[in-house]
C-alpha cells in the first residue's frame, strides 16, 4: 500500500498483481480502504488495482448545493461537491494513476459512475 496526501485528503493504493488490472476509486468514511481491498482479494473478485480517498468532509464533499441539517442536533450540509469532484478529476485520479506503473485498462467508482 502507498499513501499519499493530496489538498486535504488521504489516498491510499492498493496495487493489483496484474499489471493491467482495472482501478476503482472509493470514497471512504472511515479509512476502510485496506479492508474493502482484503475482502476483495479473499471472495475471488477480478485483479484490480483500489484508490481509497479518506478524509472526506461527507457534509461538504458529497454535497452540491447547501441545504439544512437532515437530522436534529446534525450539521447543516455546505455544498462542496463541485469542489471536490474537480479535486479528484483534476489532481486525485492523474496522481494516482502516475503512481500506479501500469495502464488501467478500465475503471469506476462505486457511487460516481
Amino acid at each position: 500500500m502507498q499513501t499519499l496526501g493530496i489538498g486535504d485528503k488521504s489516498i491510499s493504493i492498493f496495487l493489483s498483481i496484474k499489471p493491467d488490472a482495472p482501478i476503482i476509486y472509493l470514497n471512504t468514511f472511515s479509512d476502510e480502504g485496506r479492508k474493502v481491498y482484503e475482502a476483495t482479494q479473499t471472495t475471488g473478485c477480478p485483479p484490480f488495482s483500489l484508490v481509497a480517498i479518506s478524509d472526506l468532509n461527507w457534509n461538504h464533499d458529497m454535497v452540491p448545493w447547501d441545504s439544512p441539517p437532515a437530522f436534529k442536533n446534525s450539521e447543516p450540509c455546505t455544498g462542496g461537491a463541485d469542489d471536490y469532484l474537480r479535486l479528484l478529476t483534476q489532481e486525485i485520479i492523474p496522481t494516482a494513476e502516475e503512481e500506479i506503473t501500469s495502464t488501467p485498462v478500465g475503471g469506476g467508482s462505486p457511487g460516481i459512475l
